[in-house]
């Protein structure tokens, strides 16, 4: 490749890569504004006839409360940015690339996708233990930010955004969008930059590590066989092992929770680790025949759009982080 051409590759390149980063923070931006607005409204509502000083806060307060519980906002939010995503990419064509079919997958290679889906969940506390151990020591830590990973939905609405129209929404948007917009430059380059926004985008510490290894599952999914199959991997991740488990769970004490729920993330895991083992010829061969030129790498995560995007996100992620 003589200079011209290198410097056109590194052009396009960087274009793709920039539009990915500027496109998804768009999305959440939407997003944002779609929740800011909708609590403005409804705190408008509620108090338009109060002029009592100690009801107007009592109401505002409830009304904040019901808010932080209800998906309503998010679920009318990630669908307004998803429609705006679309607008901007339906002249390059991408979104008729979202849903396109690869190879078929068998029932034992969907189970083996999901062993090594779920089984990262015993990664993520363990990486949790060992971050907050580690800012305990200089007096901080991420509690808060745990706590806000591993809440469940406390009515319909914020189950149905957490368990199904999220999960959706995010592998169209990462897996569809992202993934496929960046697929002419490689597909493992697709794949983990993919997954590192998609990591990095839940702003929280100890959540976008998961979610980074997460990624690197179902955009391997998605690419390999169908964005459908990545859909259903997430949404059996956030309603059985989110949802659903703390549903099952909650009638016990909370030791035997803990008991049970490590439990069924150790078989997750330890059966992961052994798909890894037996299927690490075959993953290997298609990370050889699928590998990126090494330039493109640092050219998509050097680009105006990207840097940004990491940016907005890592700030928020440790403006989450508190003094002991």
């Amino acid at each position: 490749m003589d200079k011209i051409e290198r410097r056109q590759l590194r052009r396009a390149v960087k274009k793709d890569s920039s539009k990915v980063g500027f496109s998804l923070l768009l999305y959440a931006f939407i997003m944002f504004s779609v929740s800011v607005v909708w609590l403005i409204v409804q705190l408008e509502m509620a108090t338009a006839n109060v002029t009592d000083p100690a009801a107007l806060e009592r109401i505002e307060n409830e009304v904040i409360e019901r808010f932080d519980q209800s998906g309503a906002s998010l679920i009318a939010g990630v669908l307004a940015g998803l429609v705006v995503l679309f607008l901007l990419f339906i002249k390059r064509g991408t979104h008729k690339e979202i849903f396109r079919r690869s190879e078929s997958i068998t029932f034992g290679r969907f189970i083996a996708a999901l062993c090594v889906f779920f089984g990262g969940q015993i990664v993520f506390n363990g990486f949790y233990m060992l971050m907050e151990m580690g800012l305990n020591l200089i007096g901080y830590t991420a509690e808060t930010s745990m706590e806000s990973a591993t809440s469940g939905g406390t009515n319909f609405s914020m189950l149905l955004y957490a368990g199904i129209i999220g999960p959706i929404v995010e592998e169209i948007v990462y897996r569809g969008f992202a993934m496929r917009l960046l697929e002419k430059h490689g597909k493992v380059l697709a794949i983990v930059v993919s997954s590192m926004l998609f990591g990095v985008m839940h702003a929280n510490l100890p959540q976008s590590i998961f979610a980074f290894m997460s990624g690197l599952v179902l955009g391997y999914v998605a690419m390999r066989y169908s964005l459908v199959w990545s859909i259903i991997l997430h949404i059996l991740n956030n309603l059985a092992l989110g949802e659903g488990m703390s549903w099952a769970l909650s009638p016990l004490s909370e030791n035997a929770q803990t008991i049970i729920s490590c439990a069924v993330m150790s078989v997750f895991f330890i059966a992961g680790i052994a798909v890894l083992i037996i299927k690490r010829k075959e993953i290997g061969g298609y990370i050889k025949e699928n590998r990126t030129q090494k330039p493109k790498m640092r050219w998509t995560l050097t680009a105006a759009g990207m840097v940004l995007f990491f940016a907005v996100h890592i700030a928020m992620a440790v403006l989450m982080v508190e003094k002991l």
